[in-house]
């Protein structure tokens, strides 16, 4: 996730091995942050209602939210994108 330091950083709050055994994602994760308004922060849309025909020029995060999830969408950017995630255990 690519932040613009306007904004807390999130990944520089998250504590793994803390947050990701009490949540159940980064989306949960974002919406403990910021609250419901987490969608309105700069560089973050809705797959759903921004990025059907890919994602606009500034966006930093996709946010799935309901169906469909990243790995049943077959446009190439979203399987690029979903492909190259790192994986924290």
């Amino acid at each position: 996730m690519a932040w613009n330091g306007v904004e807390k950083a999130p990944y520089n709050l998250f504590r793994y091995g803390v947050d990701d055994q009490r949540l159940w994602g980064d989306q949960e994760f974002l919406s403990e942050l910021y609250g419901d308004d987490y969608e309105k922060l700069p560089g973050i849309y809705s797959y759903k209602y921004h990025c059907q025909n890919g994602p606009p020029s500034d966006c930093s995060v996709a946010v799935f939210h309901g169906k469909p999830d990243p790995h049943e969408v077959k446009k190439e950017w979203v399987t690029s994108a979903w492909r190259s995630t790192p994986t924290h255990s």
